[in-house]
Order: structure tokens, then sequence, then C-alpha cells
């Protein structure tokens, strides 16, 4: 909003779902600046770190990612993912 502009690249579809539509007006709207700590609040990030334990906090998920079930992984990502673009039918039969 501070340049005058709509959101893009999905901002508009993707936002009200990941934090709610109204949380999701507010920021669109006032384009206000978001701390992390808010950020995290909301559910708009999961975890907020210190600068200096990123690298280390980024490794330990990739870590136990790739030590994981990747396939499980895999198709549990696309399984959420399709989740927002079907109803429950579909969901459940995508489960199958």
């Amino acid at each position: 909003m501070r340049r005058g502009i709509t959101p893009d690249g999905g901002g508009a579809y993707l936002l009200p779902r990941m934090i709610g539509l109204a949380k999701a007006k507010e920021l669109i709207f006032l384009g206000d600046d978001l701390s992390a700590t808010e950020a995290e609040r909301i559910g708009l990030i999961n975890k907020v770190v210190p600068a200096a334990d990123l690298s280390g906090a980024a490794t330990e998920w990739a870590t136990r990612l790739a030590n994981g079930p990747t396939k499980a992984v895999s198709l549990a990502k696309w399984l959420l993912n399709r989740s927002l673009d079907s109803d429950r039918k579909a969901a459940f039969e995508d489960e199958s």
C-alpha cells in the first residue's frame, strides 16, 4: 500500500489462508511493518531465532528432514499444499 499497488505473487490468495482474512486485510490495507516476533505470533513464520543462530537452526531442520522419511514428507507436503484448493472429499481421495 505504501507504493499504491495491490498485492502480487499470490499474496491476496495465500496470506488469508495463512493468518486469517481479518489480519491479512489489516496487513495489506495498512502496510505497516511487521516484527519477526509478531510474524511468529500470528503464524506467518514458524520460528524466530537470533541472527547468529540462524544457520544452525536452518541446518538442524534441514538435517531432521533429510534424515526422516523423505518420501512421506514429500507426499505430505503435496497433500497439504493441495488441500488449500480442494474440498474434504477430494482431500480424502488424495490421502487414499
